[in-house]
């Protein structure tokens, strides 16, 4: 079974995710997840974010072998690893997946680069220079896998 790595663009109201093969470097799959806004209760718990990232944790580790997730180190990143710490350690069939905190500048631009690669332009669009024609697609899962790459090639994944 090959090694995946779950990465992850965290958001205020959505995020995106990516499963990324660790050597080939292929999607595997790829979401954007909306959640309720971002905001803490007055017991400081986190509402709105568990339950989709849980839920994304669990397919993930449904589709493959994930031994990594990669996580930008954007917006609310913290929060986000707190909440990934205690969905990871609330099973034990997650014991083995560590989490590692990415540098997400740059990765809207590189999603966006994914996104041309993986959704050429049809014709006249494609004798222009792929830079120019702008993407009206989100792209926060480009923007995860592109994290979940920059794991995949260093030493840490």
């Amino acid at each position: 079974m090959s090694a995946h790595i779950l990465g992850i663009d965290p958001g205020r109201n959505k995020f995106g995710a990516a499963l990324l093969d660790r050597f080939s470097k292929k999607i595997i799959y790829r979401r954007i997840i909306r959640f309720r806004e971002f905001a803490r209760d007055p017991s400081g718990a986190f509402s709105g974010l568990a339950v989709p990232l849980a839920e994304t944790v669990r397919e993930a580790a449904a589709a493959g072998c994930v031994e990594s997730i990669a996580l930008g180190d954007g917006t609310f990143s913290d929060d986000y690893r707190r909440i990934l710490d205690s969905i990871l350690k609330s099973d034990s069939a997650y014991s083995k997946i560590s989490v590692f905190m990415v540098s997400e500048k740059g990765t809207t631009e590189e999603g966006r680069n994914i996104y041309r690669t993986e959704n050429p332009p049809f014709f006249p669009f494609s004798l222009l220079p792929s830079s120019i024609i702008p993407v009206f697609a989100e792209v926060d899962d480009y923007a995860a896998a592109a994290i979940a790459r920059r794991l995949a090639t260093s030493d840490g994944g």
